[in-house]
């Protein structure tokens, strides 16, 4: 029985690579083969914006958002949590709806723990300082370019660029502002972003299926493992 699980836990590994490869070769379809109009991610958007707090009452409720409420590689953010702006407007990460974050630190960055902002309280959020804030300028659209920040590719190349020590190297912003990238008419980005859309939720969807056959099989292997021991 032991031995049958693993070959499971072992398709099941190979499954979820196979699902990596497939969203690597999306992204390298519809985001690298084209080479033209190449502009740096700064002319694009703002990088680290800053917002005006001239008027904000420190009683106001915001949306408080730290790194363990962004989802690892699906573009999930939660934003249940609740702060009084004057218990966050220093020292935390600022941002508002339609800003794009790219968590800065290892092992986040590698991970995938990007995001477009989407409704917060208020209109306002603050979170974790280890996210880079990058507000579309216009004629770019969000999700293109969470689609290209949160690519595997750039994602590769932005970890011979960290900095800092072991343990706490971060990605700087200068990385993003020079990146460059192609940047295709309004119309073709919201064309591209949905095609990408509509194939990684496909991927994501068996993806988590197959997470949960993992934890299924864990148990399983647990469960085996508990009882033999019982009975020795």
């Amino acid at each position: 029985m032991f031995t049958r699980l693993d070959k499971i836990d072992l398709l099941l590994l190979k499954l979820m690579e196979k699902i990596e490869l497939s969203k690597m070769s999306i992204e390298n379809e519809f985001l690298y083969n084209n080479g033209k109009n190449l502009t740096p991610i700064s002319d694009m958007a703002i990088i680290n914006p800053r917002i005006n707090k001239t008027g904000l009452l420190d009683n106001m409720l915001v949306s408080f958002v730290p790194m363990s409420c962004v989802g690892a590689d699906n573009g999930l953010m939660n934003t249940d949590k609740e702060r009084r702006l004057g218990e966050v407007k220093n020292g935390y990460t600022p941002f508002q709806q339609g800003d794009v974050l790219f968590a800065k630190i290892t092992p986040c960055m590698e991970n995938g723990k990007m995001v477009i902002v989407p409704d917060l309280k208020n209109n306002y959020g603050f979170g974790s300082t280890e996210f880079h804030v990058l507000r579309p300028k216009d004629g770019v659209c969000a999700d293109y370019l969470y689609r290209h920040i949160s690519s595997r590719k750039i994602r590769t190349e932005a970890v011979s660029y960290m900095t800092g020590a072991v343990g706490q190297k971060r990605v700087p912003a200068r990385f993003l502002a020079n990146y460059k990238i192609s940047l295709p008419s309004f119309s073709e980005q919201i064309k591209i972003s949905e095609k990408m859309n509509t194939a990684f939720s496909r991927f994501d969807k068996i993806s988590q299926k197959t997470k949960e056959m993992e934890k299924c099989v864990k148990i399983l292997k647990q469960e085996m493992l508990n009882k033999y021991f019982t009975m020795s």
